[in-house]
C-alpha cells in the first residue's frame, strides 16, 4: 500500500507543472497566443481519450512496466514544454502526450488500488487519488516559488525530474 500511496503522490507532483502553468509557460515564455493555447489544452484533454485502453496495457505489460513507462513519458512530455514552450508542434505534441499519459496512469492507479484492496477496492482507489490531489497541491507551490527564482522553464525541468523518479 505504501508504494501505491508513494507513486500516486509523485504522479501528483510530477503533473503539477502542466496542470497549473502549462498554458501560463507557453502564453508567457512561449508567445504562443490565446486562440493556440486554448488549442492545446483542448488537445490535451481529447488525448486523454486514450487512457481508457489503460486495462489492456496493464494486462499485457504489468503494473509496474506501465507505471515505469508512463511516468517517463509524462517526464518528457512536462520536459517538452520546458524546452520549446514557444514552437507549435512541440507544444501540441506535449499536450497530447501528457493529457494520454495521465489518464493512462490514473487508470493505472484504479487497478493497482483494486489489486492492493480486493476486499475493499474503493478505499484503494480513493486513497490514491486523494495522493493524487496531495502530491497536486504539494507540487504547484513549489513550482511557482522555481518559477520565481529563476524561470519557468527552469520550474518544469524540475518538475520532470520529480516525475522521472515518481518510476
Amino acid at each position: 500500500a505504501a508504494r501505491l500511496l508513494l507513486a500516486a503522490a509523485a504522479l501528483g507532483a510530477g503533473s503539477s507543472a502542466v496542470w497549473v502553468f502549462g498554458r501560463d509557460l507557453v502564453v508567457t515564455a512561449g508567445g504562443v497566443g490565446a486562440f493556440a493555447s486554448t488549442l492545446m489544452w483542448i488537445a490535451l484533454g481529447v488525448a486523454g481519450v486514450a487512457g481508457a485502453f489503460t486495462g489492456d496495457l496493464v494486462g499485457r505489460t504489468g503494473l509496474g512496466r506501465a507505471w515505469a513507462a508512463g511516468m517517463l513519458l509524462l517526464a518528457a512530455a512536462t520536459a517538452a514544454f520546458a524546452l520549446a514552450p514557444g514552437w507549435l508542434p512541440a507544444v501540441f505534441a506535449a499536450a497530447a502526450t501528457f493529457g494520454a499519459v495521465y489518464i493512462a496512469l490514473t487508470g493505472v492507479l484504479l487497478v493497482w488500488g483494486t489489486r492492493t484492496y480486493p476486499d475493499a477496492p474503493a478505499l484503494g482507489v480513493g486513497a490514491a487519488f486523494l495522493l493524487i490531489a496531495v502530491g497536486q497541491a504539494l507540487g504547484a507551490p513549489v513550482v511557482g516559488l522555481l518559477s520565481d527564482l529563476a524561470t519557468a522553464p527552469v520550474a518544469f525541468g524540475a518538475t520532470a525530474l520529480a516525475a522521472a523518479l515518481g518510476v
